[in-house]
């Protein structure tokens, strides 16, 4: 009869839910420790999940209309990456590229804060028409305010900065899409 329909339908679907449970569990990235490799904590499994889910309706929204929702965001994070930076290298402003006593200048290495691990998506509608925020600006500067310590007396030829601007957009580039060995300190 009807109740038993109901039943059957019932088990199908927590059956259901229990497989995409197991195949969704299977799939999650281990999360990474001075230990090495372990799996992903309980919290941390909730969220993803969540944002799974997520993107899992955006995706299906978006089928049928030629659209591939994370292409979009894929190519959206790289045009506010881009702005960002052009944004700062218009204003005569570096983001943290320079030598110090951590380089090897003798193989030309540079600090560089131009890197993806500086930047974080921000949540919808915090800051309009933007999808992407930058960290670590606590060693930015300008060509104004730019100190070498090894002693040009402070300054520095705008050649030399427009170089050093280039460097650090070369840089961002690299580390920001594409598998970069290095997604910080040593540029060369």
């Amino acid at each position: 009869g009807a109740g038993g329909e109901r039943e059957r339908r019932k088990e199908e679907k927590e059956e259901k839910t229990e497989q995409e449970k197991t195949q969704s569990t299977a799939t999650l990235p281990q999360q990474w420790t001075t230990e090495g490799a372990k799996a992903m904590d309980e919290g941390w499994r909730v969220l993803w999940e969540r944002a799974r889910a997520r993107f899992a309706l955006a995706a299906a929204a978006a089928q049928g209309r030629g659209s591939s929702v994370l292409g979009y965001v894929y190519s959206r994070v790289g045009f506010d990456c881009g702005r960002t930076l052009r944004a700062m290298h218009a204003n005569r402003m570096s983001w943290g590229t320079y030598q110090d006593d951590m380089c090897r200048r003798d193989f030309g290495e540079y600090h560089c804060n131009a890197h993806a691990n500086n930047l974080v998506l921000l949540e919808a509608g915090a800051e309009p028409g933007a999808m992407v925020g930058m960290l670590d600006l606590d060693m930015a500067f300008t060509e104004e305010s730019f100190v070498d310590i090894w002693g040009s007396k402070g300054r520095i030829a705008p050649a030399a900065f427009d170089a050093l601007l280039h460097k650090e957009h070369l840089n961002f580039i690299e580390v920001s899409v594409s598998v970069a060995v290095s997604v910080s300190v040593s540029v060369s």
